[in-house]
């Protein structure tokens, strides 16, 4: 606790410069040791992630907001924009999202409604997969030895 409190004031009391000289160091003995073997893992992370998000399937996305802010100028440019973004995203059949100005009241009211499939053993083998790539395995290792 007194170190952590120590560390801090440490912190504020050093200079823009020697803050900068702080990460160059931290940058060329801790993490730059670690970019080829991130490097390496690259492809099986990628791998990871599309296995991984394959493990989820959204069936339905429902949100309904009513909003209203003191000014109703804000009311509209908020709601403004949660249109255009929802244009976006109500292109997807399960998607639906809408907004509701109200210019009388000072209201953020959310009724929504998700409904998501869940297949856990897709995302258990991919992890497996992915921890046990030989690549994978000497990162963890080094990252672990760097900042312990």
């Amino acid at each position: 606790d007194k170190k952590e409190e120590t560390d801090e004031e440490d912190e504020e009391e050093k200079t823009v410069s020697e803050k900068i000289d702080d990460l160059k160091y931290k940058y060329q003995c801790k993490i730059r040791p670690l970019i080829p073997y991130i490097k390496e893992t690259w492809d099986p992370f990628v791998n990871f992630l599309i296995s991984s998000s394959k493990s989820f399937k959204l069936n339905l996305l429902y949100l309904k907001l009513l909003i209203g802010f003191e000014e109703t100028s804000a009311t509209a440019l908020f709601v403004g924009y949660v249109w255009a973004f929802a244009s976006i995203l109500n292109i997807a059949p399960m998607v639906d999202i809408s907004a509701i100005p109200d210019f009388e009241n000072e209201i953020m009211d959310i009724y929504g409604r998700i409904i998501i499939e869940i297949y856990p053993l897709k995302a258990i083998r991919a992890s497996i997969t992915l921890l046990t790539k030989k690549s994978v395995l000497k990162l963890i290792f080094k990252v672990i030895k760097v900042f312990m």
